[in-house]
């Protein structure tokens, strides 16, 4: 009668070092993998809101929703303005509208916007704002923009995909960008690789500073 072999101590230490080493293989190339779906996922969303703005301006001779910004009675402050739902956000849904694609899926916020009408919606932050140069402009056309192409008009709130870090942080001085998902104003999506600065480098979105960009 054969006996059936037994795995040695070394022999299973070494199955345990092998099962050891493909797991520290594979766990960051899983981690990129997810990495990269998310940010995907943020750039659909991007795009749907880019088709829900389209829509709009088809119905409405190719003005942008106005007024862009909404003052809430909360805050003036423009960065908050432009990312308030009560803003532009508002203008382009109506209220059995799911607001989920106008969060990033990396937006730990607790606070969003749900479906209804209801009490301080308004006040309400999502994870994307109208470029402030061009939300203060009373009357914007989509054909105001000068380069659509290269002109970035809704963009992330935060760098989540990239740095991890949120506008307005002075940490971004020792990098020369930093790398935000944004809608362009003839409606493709990409990734904004944004350089503009003031103060101990802190990046600002709000101001046409690319070449080529502004308003006619």
């Amino acid at each position: 009668m054969n006996k059936k072999k037994a795995f040695t101590l070394i022999e299973l230490l070494v199955v345990i070092s092998i099962v050891s080493l493909l797991i520290a293989i594979l766990l960051p190339a899983l981690a990129s993998a997810r990495e990269s779906a998310t940010r995907v996922k943020c750039m659909v969303k991007l795009k749907q809101i880019g088709v829900k703005v389209e829509i709009y301006c088809n119905e409405n001779k190719e003005f942008y929703p106005a007024p862009l910004l909404h003052h809430s009675g909360i805050t003036t402050n423009e960065d908050y303005r432009a990312r308030q739902w009560g803003s532009w956000p508002s203008r382009i849904s109506r209220d059995d509208d799911n607001p989920d694609i106008f969060y990033c899926p990396k937006d730990t916020n607790t606070n969003k916007v749900v479906r209804g009408n209801y009490a301080n919606k308004n006040y309400q932050f999502v994870s994307y704002r109208f470029r402030y140069y061009l939300a203060r402009e009373s009357n914007l056309r989509q054909s105001s923009l000068r380069n659509p192409i290269i002109t970035p008009i809704i963009h992330e709130n935060f760098d989540w995909h990239h740095r991890n870090l949120p506008l307005g942080s002075a940490t971004y001085a020792t990098f020369p960008f930093i790398s935000l998902n944004a809608l362009y104003g003839d409606s493709h999506v990409q990734v904004w690789q944004m350089t503009n600065h003031y103060g101990a480098g802190i990046y600002d979105a709000n101001w046409a500073f690319i070449a080529g960009e502004g308003l006619d």
